[in-house]
Order: C-alpha cells, then structure tokens, then sequence
C-alpha cells in the first residue's frame, strides 16, 4: 500500500508540473485585465439596472396616482350625471309682436340712444 501512494502523488505531480509551466506571464496578464474590464462593465451595468428599478418605481408610483385622481374624477362624472338637469331659463318661444329686451352694457354704439329700432349684432373674434 504504500507504493501506491508515491506513484499516485508522482503521477499527479506529472500531470499538473508541464500546466504550470505552459503560463504565459504576458499571457495570464492580459487575460486578467480582460476579466478586470469585464467586470468594471458589470458593476457599471448593475449600477444602471438599479437606478432604472429605482427610476421604474418612482414611475409606477405616479401611474397608481395618476389612477386614483382618475377614479375620483370618474365617480364625481357618475355624480354629476345622477343630478337632474334642472333649465335655467323656461323654454318659451319668442313673440314677434313684442320688442326684444337686450341690454348693450357699455358696447358701442352707432346713432342715438333713443332709435326706434335697434339691430344688434353679435360677433367673435378669435
């Protein structure tokens, strides 16, 4: 038994002496700034993931706001819809035989204040 164990530790130290003496130094190095590299990218890239979350949260928060104001707005519509719709002014035909009250406020005016008739006209400028 133990013969076995010198020949298993030589033929370990055989297998794993030549792997150790292939390594390029120059080689081993740029592989490691590559992997360096590679992860500065993925700390930058975790950091930007975060603030996207983060930013995505904020967003979600606003619509769930936006949401409740719309419901709130919707149901004061429903309120506003039940109310009966009451007419500010009775809806009497106009009688031609009598004058038309209207009053002229400040408005301007062409001819005396006393005429006979009165045309008035109505316009808007936009």
């Amino acid at each position: 038994m133990r013969e076995k164990i010198p020949v298993k530790a030589f033929a370990t130290l055989m297998l794993v002496l030549p792997l150790t003496m292939c390594g390029d130094p120059k080689a081993i190095n740029e592989q490691n700034t590559k992997i360096d590299n590679a992860l500065n990218k993925q700390n930058v890239l975790a950091a930007k993931i975060e603030t996207l979350e983060k930013s995505q949260g904020e967003i979600l928060n606003s619509i769930t706001g936006i949401q409740s104001s719309i419901a709130q707005i919707n149901n004061q519509l429903k309120t506003i819809d039940q109310q009966p719709v009451q007419p500010t002014q009775p809806n009497t035909p106009l009688d031609a035989t009598k004058p038309l009250d209207v009053p002229i406020g400040d408005s301007f005016v062409l001819g005396p204040a006393d005429a006979r008739v009165t045309i008035t006209e109505w316009m808007d400028f936009q």
